[in-house]
Formats: C-alpha cells, sequence, structure tokens
C-alpha cells in the first residue's frame, strides 16, 4: 500500500514537472515570437571626472552618432539624447534636440521612457531599453560613477533606473574609464578578474539587463581622432549595424560583438594602446544566443560589403563621420546598416581608394567603380590605432574568442591572488626573521661557551652547559621552522610562476606573436577589453 501511494505520488510530481516546464517553455517561445519595439536613452558627458583631468574631445560626437544610429533601430519619440554638444559637433547635427545630461533631466528621461515602454507592454508588444553613456568614469568611496553635468551618476543610481526600467530587456553600453565600477558593486581599486561573469555577490543586478562595458577593473579608455570619438564606442556602433552579424541572420549576438572587437583590436601590438573590455549578457543566457541587436526592422539602407580578397573599408558619410569599420574575410558578404542620407563613402585605408555609394533601399556595392583617395596623418598614436581592423572578421574570430573564454587571466590579479600573495611573502618574510631568531640563539649558545674556563666551578659549567643545550634546541627549532617557511615560500612562487606560463594559451595564429597578449581576455561567458577616459 505504501510503495503503490510512493509509485503514484512520484508520478504526480513528474506530471506536474512536465506541465510547468512546458509551460515555461510555452511562455519563453511567446516572449520570443513576440514584436519588439526598442527605447534608448543616451548620454555622452566631455566633463572631467575630477579636479585635474582632461575634458574628453568626442564624447558628444559619439552620443550624436549613437543618435543617429538608435533612430534607425526605434522611433524617433523613442530616444532622448543628453550631451552638451560643442559649436562642431552641433553643426553636424542641427536638427537634433538634445539638452545637457543632468540628474535631473536623466530621470526625466527615464521617466518618458518608462511611461512609453509600459503602453507598449500593454499593447503585446516587448520594449527592448538601451542605456549608452560615453564619458568619464571613476571611483569614489568605493564605488563606481560616471560624470555627468551637475556631478556624478553612480552605480547606485544605474542600478535604481534599471530597477524601475519597464522594459522587458536591458543593455547597458558604458564607455568609461573604471566602466566595470559602475557594476561591480565592491568599487575597490584592486585589479579585478577578466571573468566575463560577474562575482557572485553581485545580488543587486537585475536579471534581465545585460552589460557591455569598454574596460574591467581600474584599466582606462580610448579616443582617436581619426574615428572622432571613443575606440569601444565606434567598434561597438560597427558591431550594432551589422559588421559583426557574422551568420548573416540579421541579428547580433553578444558573442558575435565580442568577438567582432576583439578580432577589431587583436593586431595592435602595443598593450597600452589595445582596448579591453567587458561582457554579461541578461538573464545569464549564453553570450552566442543573447541578442545585442536586431536589425530585420530597422530603418534605411542595407548595403552589402564583401569581395574576393579580404581588406578594411569603412564608411563615411559627407561631413567626414565614420559610420563603422569591417574587414570582411575572403568571400564573405556582409550587410550593414547605414543613413538613407547622402553622401556615403566606403574607403580602403590600404589602397586609399573609395567608392561612392548611390542611393537605394539595398546597394550592393561589389560592381561599383573606386576613385583614388589622398594620403593620410601620420603619428605614434595614428600608427598604433590604424593596425585596428587589420585581420578579417570571420568564423576563427569565434574560435579564438571561445579558446579565450577557457583560459584564465594571466595579468590582472584577483583578490584571492592578492591575498594568496600577501601570504607568500608573508612566509618569506617570518622564514627570514626564524632563521635569524636561529642564529641569535646560536650566538648565545657560543657566547655560554665562551664564558666556560679553566676557572669555572662545577656548578657553573652544569648551568653554562644546559643554557648551551637548550639554547642550541631552540636554534634547531627555529632554523627548522624558518627554512620549511622559506622552503614552502620558494616551492609556492615557483609553481605559480609555471602554472600562469603553462596556462597561458599560444596566440592564434593570425596575432603577430611580438604583441604580447590579444585584444581582451574573456572569461566564462563573455568578455574583457584600455586609455583616457
Amino acid at each position: 500500500m505504501n510503495s503503490a501511494f510512493l509509485h503514484a505520488a512520484s508520478s504526480l510530481l513528474v506530471l506536474a514537472a512536465c506541465v510547468f516546464a512546458n509551460a515555461g517553455e510555452a511562455h519563453a517561445s511567446d516572449r520570443n515570437s513576440a514584436p519588439r519595439e526598442v527605447f534608448a536613452l543616451i548620454i555622452g558627458e566631455t566633463a572631467p571626472s575630477e579636479e585635474g583631468s582632461l575634458p574628453l574631445r568626442f564624447a558628444d560626437d559619439d552620443a550624436f552618432a549613437t543618435y543617429a544610429l538608435m533612430v534607425q533601430l526605434a522611433k524617433r519619440d523613442h530616444v532622448i539624447l543628453l550631451t552638451n554638444a560643442d559649436k562642431e559637433t552641433r553643426a553636424v547635427y542641427p536638427d537634433i534636440v538634445t539638452s545637457s545630461p543632468t540628474r535631473a533631466a536623466i530621470q526625466e528621461a527615464a521617466d518618458d521612457l518608462n511611461r512609453k515602454m509600459k503602453t507598449a507592454s500593454s499593447r503585446g508588444i516587448l520594449p527592448v531599453f538601451y542605456f549608452f553613456y560615453t564619458g568619464h568614469g571613476n571611483v569614489k568611496n568605493n564605488e563606481g560613477y560616471v560624470t555627468i553635468t551637475d556631478g556624478r551618476f553612480s552605480r547606485t543610481d544605474l542600478m535604481g533606473m534599471l530597477n524601475a526600467s519597464s522594459a522587458a530587456v536591458n543593455h547597458v553600453i558604458i564607455d568609461a574609464c573604471k566602466s566595470y565600477f559602475m557594476v561591480q558593486s565592491r568599487g575597490k581599486t584592486t585589479r579585478r578578474p577578466l571573468s566575463a561573469t560577474l562575482p557572485l555577490d553581485e545580488d543587486d543586478l537585475p536579471r534581465r539587463t545585460g552589460f557591455f562595458l569598454s574596460t574591467s577593473s581600474d584599466a582606462d579608455s580610448h579616443e582617436w581622432e581619426v574615428f572622432q570619438g571613443g575606440i569601444f564606442s565606434h567598434e561597438m556602433r560597427s558591431a550594432l549595424r551589422g559588421a559583426a552579424d557574422l551568420d548573416e541572420n540579421s541579428s547580433i549576438t553578444y558573442e558575435e560583438a565580442a568577438a567582432f572587437i576583439n578580432r577589431a583590436n587583436a593586431s595592435i601590438p602595443a598593450v597600452r594602446f589595445r582596448p579591453r573590455f567587458f561582457l554579461r549578457p541578461p538573464d545569464d543566457a549564453p553570450a552566442d544566443t543573447a541578442v545585442l541587436s536586431d536589425l530585420q526592422n530597422a530603418a534605411g539602407t542595407r548595403l552589402r560589403l564583401g569581395s574576393g580578397s579580404p581588406q578594411h573599408q569603412f564608411i563615411e558619410d559627407g561631413h567626414g563621420i565614420r559610420l563603422l569599420d569591417i574587414h570582411p574575410a575572403p568571400g564573405k558578404t556582409v550587410t550593414v546598416l547605414v543613413p538613407e542620407s547622402r553622401p556615403l563613402f566606403i574607403r580602403f585605408p590600404e589602397r586609399r581608394a573609395e567608392i561612392s555609394v548611390p542611393g537605394g533601399d539595398v546597394v550592393d556595392i561589389r560592381n561599383l567603380n573606386e576613385s583614388p583617395l589622398p594620403v593620410a596623418t601620420r603619428g605614434a598614436e595614428h600608427e598604433a590605432f590604424s593596425r585596428l581592423f587589420a585581420l578579417p572578421f570571420d568564423e576563427s574570430a569565434v574560435t579564438d574568442y571561445r579558446l579565450w573564454q577557457a583560459s584564465e587571466n594571466p595579468f590582472l590579479d584577483t583578490d584571492r591572488a592578492t591575498r594568496a600573495t600577501a601570504w607568500r611573502r608573508g612566509l618569506g618574510v617570518g622564514g627570514a626573521v626564524l632563521l635569524a631568531v636561529g642564529g641569535a640563539m646560536t650566538g648565545v649558545a657560543l657566547a655560554a661557551r665562551a664564558s666556560i674556563d679553566g676557572s669555572s666551578s662545577g656548578v657553573t659549567i652544569q648551568n653554562m652547559h644546559e643554557r648551551i643545550h637548550a639554547a642550541n634546541i631552540s636554534a634547531v627549532s627555529f632554523y627548522a621552522t624558518g627554512g620549511a617557511a622559506l622552503l614552502s615560500c620558494l616551492i609556492w612562487t615557483l609553481s605559480e610562476k609555471h602554472r600562469r606560463r603553462h596556462q597561458q594559451p599560444s596566440l592564434p595564429s593570425n596575432v603577430d606573436a611580438t604583441s604580447g597578449m590579444p585584444g581582451f581576455v574573456p572569461g566564462p561567458s563573455g568578455a574583457v577589453m584600455g586609455g583616457q577616459f
């Protein structure tokens, strides 16, 4: 009877589990098939993060360029731009309405977008929210922040905005120095691991939010005059416009974007110029399935690029604004999203040539004629960044990315590694101190032995022998303990060096071995990519 009852109960539990699983799958299927609308808040701030630091040159340009992209992915009234444009930038974008990124303006923008996202949800539409920030970042009182016009926008502020978001999914893209600490709650200046997953104690992160950050740990971000913007921001816009669409399905995943940015930077030999980045997909989803950008319903021209031979090329508008860079693999055709406005030019730096892009909804440029292009400027930084996009983007880029996923970061210390280093050094110092004390005890024994002479009484000699014996016993103990500590320290140090050397994967075949490290070092489900934000 009991056996029959248990069997029936277990059957009911299995049935219930199947029902709930099927319901969950159906719900997920409904979410995936539901129509989506994009909403975006874009902030660009050139002001320095602290007294003595320099303002940025192109954060406002980055903000406008990102706005121009997002209004192709969303309705214009679903995208809000907050930045202080300089005279030159305002002249390029005279018709775009914006205001200063103050705390009040950010809150007002977030409230406005939340109302619109709630309305979209009531119509059965899944709202997708993007938060872009370009500017200075830093850490204060153990908390990360980015600069806004009237002060700081902190990690607490960001988490509050995301937790209040009415979106089905949020994407946070930040290009700022120390941007990692806008996600990592413990804003310590000690270096953190380059794992793509955040520490487990980050329990206040909204699960429906994905993060793509220009730096990990206390690293910096780069601007480059040729891009008229941040390196990471430009590479991210290139990826979002379709340059990272490796499988040509008009959908860019977190992994495709990460592999694209990694490959773009992989050939820069100087570590100080090589950007590093960090990502975490929403809902802890696999990076190869989490969608970062969907171009299927985007407005604008679809431009088909590619040829028989791989070559770096970029697209520029009539104002000289660089929309995207790309390096298609041999025989690979890539479709990217560009504005409908003309003129547009495709340029080939290696050949110093360009193609004028004609109008149309879909334009295939492979049979168009080229024109010669004059030479460009030179300089150390220019030479370094000119190596960006030197390698073609193909399936091997994802393979390289995944190889680095399994690797352990060899140059950034984790908190655990820092503590281990302290213990190892403590063993060394302690061992040296113990040996010194042992030497002192040996000196005591020798001094006692030297005090015995022919005039010493038997009692004195006996006492001295006992003292010598005790000193020798103590000396041996200190020598043994100190020697063991020093030996342990030596073995620990050598084994750590051996482990780091042999766990360091070989560079991909298409990366110059003299460059030391590749452009970024990803972790289990994402990645990490450095100067001057």
